[in-house]
Order: C-alpha cells, then sequence, then structure tokens
C-alpha cells in the first residue's frame, strides 16, 4: 500500500521530473543507429522509463481503489490520475520511439503535471477527511 499513497507518488514524480530533465538536456537521440543501442549505453534512459512504468501502474491501482464504495470520495481525482498517467506514459513512448517530437514532449509533460496536481487534489481530499470534526 506504501507505493500507492499519495505522499510517495510525489517523491517518485519529483525523481522522475529530474530524471526527464536530465535526459532532456544531455541525451541526444539522433547520435544512435536504434534505440536499443541508445537504450544500451544510457542507462538513465532505462531507469526513466522504469520509473514512467512504476507510475503509471500506481495511477492503475488508484484508479481501481477509486472504485471501491468506501473510497468514493477519491473517485475523481484517481479517474484523472490514470488518464493523465495514460497520457504521459503513452507520449513518452512516442517521444522515445517515433520521432523526438516536440509535441510529444509537451504533451508528456502535461500528462505529468496533471498526474502532479491530481495527486495534490488527492492529497487534499484525504487530509480534509482525516481532520477531526467538532
Amino acid at each position: 500500500m506504501f507505493l500507492t499513497t499519495p505522499w510517495t507518488v510525489l517523491l517518485i514524480l519529483v525523481f522522475q521530473n529530474l530524471m526527464g530533465m536530465y535526459i532532456n538536456l544531455w541525451f541526444d537521440f539522433s547520435r544512435y543507429s536504434s534505440i536499443s543501442k541508445a537504450f544500451a549505453s544510457f542507462p538513465v534512459l532505462n531507469l526513466h522509463v522504469a520509473v514512467g512504468a512504476l507510475i503509471l501502474m500506481m495511477t492503475m491501482g488508484r484508479f481501481i481503489l477509486g472504485f471501491q464504495p468506501q473510497f468514493r470520495a477519491i473517485r475523481t481525482p484517481s479517474i484523472l490520475l490514470f488518464i493523465f498517467g495514460i497520457l504521459a506514459f503513452g507520449s513518452g513512448v512516442e517521444f522515445t520511439f517515433f520521432g523526438h517530437n516536440d509535441l510529444f514532449s509537451f504533451t508528456m509533460e502535461l500528462g505529468f503535471g496533471g498526474i502532479v496536481a491530481s495527486t495534490g487534489y488527492l492529497i487534499f481530499i484525504t487530509s480534509k477527511q482525516a481532520r477531526p470534526t467538532g
């Protein structure tokens, strides 16, 4: 359950964003004749893809939890998390394998920003529910 807590997701997102900035600034895809050679020579790219897959799985777990009756209050941010997770991961795959187009980079960042915003919304809702009333 630790991997699906909103604070853990935020920490992983910070790490993912730092790796993404590093790759974007210092990695040149055009130097490699195939994507497999790029992955073999740049381990940070492998880690970035693996963490992206982990984030997608965590958003999927949150999505599934959102449809259980006791988690009805977090349904909307859970759905948003999953949608933005698919957008970010799908755009990242497009960017990596089908041309390093700025549009794919932009939509990947939009998805990432949506995940951050949805996670913040999720933290807000859960902290509001945890506060004692009275």
